[in-house]
């Protein structure tokens, strides 16, 4: 197989793309009720999900600024595995400014259409700039480290920011006052991305966040850098920090408000129409009007109806690392007893013939 280096790119401010200002891309936006994303190209899609765990800070990682201050930095990051993103296959990751949060591109160059992802999108900066002049003196107190671990076939890169400061309350304040700490993790094999929030602190939302509502979060198949425009819309993490969901959109989105620490957002890779994956759907339906599940939350029974389905409905649920923990064919209309599941966020995966559709619910 062919591998090709993408580049990740902590997008930092709007105002300093190579000197010049980014324009954001201005199209309509397109929402969608439900968390999955069918790539333009019809091979693959990203299933979104939170859930809590505990944050684990990373130990024994390599330094990436080595004790230097940093503000727009420039990272060389490998990853010890190919990791595929959309259509994809990736060994390297650069990490370096771009105008809003992480990004992956095909080369160093930044030139051309290529697959984004943005994983925190705030204008970030080492917290020590409000006292040391300059950026790359020794001082910093915002360390980067990366560090791969596990055994060859289930292997993970985690890439932390350990207090990191905001860049408007750096310099606007001069005096750090908010901070954040968090991690991106990729995942060998399986492809999924998660974001892990730690320790954070923001008391001026306005300026960690330049007047907007909070990070913007997702993953784009097709951006353009030299339009500096998507191509293509993308899956963007929205609403609720604690109860996000995601959309289709050609714009980007924002969270409202702090994410909050040992959350975590999930993006799994699902393939169409792949040779290696028999059981895939041939059609992945974003919405269907004759399809419903309810109550939401749920406490001892979910209702699933899909009028539309043709014949047996394969109905499964999952819970958010995509295990099934329940099982059950059904007709149009059927009754799933989840008293016996752990309250928390789940997925009910509903299959016919054709068709799979996918939706989030929560047990009380």
């Amino acid at each position: 197989m062919k591998t090709v280096q993408i580049v990740v790119l902590l997008l930092l401010s709007t105002s300093y793309l190579f000197g010049q200002k980014s324009v954001q891309p201005n199209f309509t936006q397109t929402q969608s009720e439900t968390s999955e994303y069918q790539a333009s190209k019809g091979a693959f899609f990203y299933l979104f999900s939170d859930y809590q765990t505990p944050f684990q800070p990373l130990t024994g990682g390599i330094s990436v600024n080595e004790g230097r201050t940093w503000d727009d930095p420039i990272i060389v990051i490998p990853l010890g595995f190919t990791f595929r993103f959309f259509e994809a296959t990736v060994d390297t990751l650069y990490l370096r400014p771009l105008g809003g949060g992480l990004a992956l591109v095909h080369d160093t160059t930044t030139k051309g259409v290529a697959p984004v992802m943005m994983l925190y999108g705030v204008n970030l900066a080492d917290r020590a700039l409000d006292v040391l002049p300059l950026v790359g003196m020794q001082g910093s107190e915002s360390p980067i480290s990366y560090l791969t671990t596990g055994e060859k076939g289930a292997r993970m890169c985690t890439i932390e920011f350990q207090n990191a400061g905001f860049r408007g309350d750096v310099y606007d304040n001069f005096q750090s006052v908010d901070h954040v700490t968090f991690q991106i993790r990729l995942f060998e094999m399986q492809d999924i991305i998660e974001l892990h929030m730690g320790d954070t602190q923001i008391s001026q939302p306005q300026l960690a966040y330049d007047g907007k509502s909070g990070p913007s979060i997702g993953l784009m198949p097709a951006f353009d850098f030299h339009t500096e425009l998507m191509m293509e819309p993308g899956l963007w993490v929205m609403g609720l920090p604690y109860v996000p969901m995601a959309v289709i959109s050609d714009t980007a989105t924002q969270i409202t408000g702090d994410i909050p620490m040992n959350h975590v957002y999930r993006f799994d890779r699902e393939a169409r129409n792949d040779p290696n994956t028999p059981n895939t759907p041939t059609n992945i339906e974003e919405t269907d009007p004759t399809f419903a599940s309810y109550p939401n939350p749920a406490q001892d029974y979910l209702q699933v109806s899909w009028g539309g389905a043709q014949g047996v409905i394969q109905a499964q649920v999952l819970n958010i690392q995509g295990q099934p923990v329940l099982s059950q064919e059904i007709m149009t209309e059927g009754s799933l007893n989840v008293s016996d599941l752990r309250a928390g966020m789940y997925i009910l995966k509903c299959q016919d013939k054709e068709h799979t559709i996918y939706t989030r619910w929560m047990k009380r």
